[in-house]
């Protein structure tokens, strides 16, 4: 409603909409628990059973039941998501476990400083091959690696350092294969960069206290549960988190809707790449957190908790 109050030029309008819709969310929340109280008591002292009617046929007695059941299990949201998304980047850990983490890092840091200070397609035609296609091409293949790490973080039960490691250099590779397709300025990369080195200093730093304060660096193949003794640690982990994520408290936030912007209309690939790019690298770095620092507690850290999901 208040785009379409924008579009029709009610700039007004569209203040007193938002400030009232929030006074009125507001008040529903403070007076919700009252509210609950009320009717629960109510229906304890006064509740009478609803009759209930014969069906009129049996097929729209089982359709009302199909409906509630569905909307129980929420129309099995979970099951898609997990069987769509899910379920495929479990598969693709068969095909990136096999190579070494110190060969895939080698890998990515040359495909990084190839794309950085390697750039044939910029200036004139390279080989034969017209300059837009290159660098839409080169654009692409670097899209496709930046995902391929995130789905590396994502699928990694080894070593912390390397999962965190994986979404720093996906990350990093996100910016440089939109800077590949398009034009962006000092200012925007910055944007988007400040926030990154920020948010992954914190967590390296964090990781460094854990292994010194555990003499052993925690894995992720288990649940630690190090919150209960670290509670500190955990909570600048989980915001070094967000941080890379694009949560709103480091100016990475900002600049990926900046380099989402640039990506042009019908430009399908490239945004669908950069899309589950940034899904995954949430997803990544929660599953971490909850890794390292949920679980059940032990008083030794030499065993951790067995993995039950």
């Amino acid at each position: 409603m208040m785009f379409m109050e924008i579009a029709l030029g009610l700039h007004s309008l569209v203040l007193i909409h938002f400030v009232g819709n929030a006074l009125l969310r507001t008040y529903q929340l403070l007076v919700s628990p009252s509210v609950v109280t009320y009717l629960i008591r109510d229906q304890f002292y006064h509740f009478e059973p609803k009759p209930v009617a014969p069906a009129k046929s049996r097929w729209v007695h089982r359709l009302k039941s199909s409906l509630y059941l569905l909307s129980l299990k929420e129309w099995n949201l979970d099951h898609l998501i997990f069987s769509v998304l899910l379920s495929p980047l479990k598969r693709l850990k068969k095909i990136l476990n096999p190579i070494p983490n110190p060969l895939f890092l080698l890998m990515t840091t040359m495909i990084m400083l190839l794309s950085t200070f390697w750039l044939p397609f910029e200036k004139a035609e390279w080989a034969g091959v017209d300059n837009d296609f290159a660098r839409s091409a080169t654009s692409t293949a670097l899209g496709i690696w930046a995902l391929l790490l995130m789905v590396k973080a994502y699928n990694e039960r080894g070593s912390v350092v390397y999962g965190w490691t994986w979404i720093l250099l996906g990350n990093l590779l996100v910016l440089r294969s939109t800077q590949w397709r398009v034009e962006i300025n000092d200012t925007e990369a910055a944007l988007f960069l400040g926030g990154i080195i920020l948010s992954s200093s914190v967590g390296y730093a964090v990781l460094l206290l854990l292994r010194a304060q555990l003499k052993q660096m925690p894995d992720l193949n288990a649940y630690w549960g190090l919150i209960h003794t670290k509670p500190t640690l955990g909570f600048f982990f989980l915001m070094s988190g967000l941080g890379m994520s694009g949560f709103p408290i480091t100016t990475t936030f900002l600049g990926q809707d900046l380099l989402l912007s640039h990506i042009e209309e019908g430009d399908f690939v490239m945004a669908t790449l950069l899309a589950l790019s940034f899904v995954l690298n949430g997803i990544s770095i929660i599953r971490m957190y909850a890794r390292v620092f949920l679980g059940h507690h032990q008083k030794s850290y030499l065993h951790s908790t067995p993995q039950t999901l």
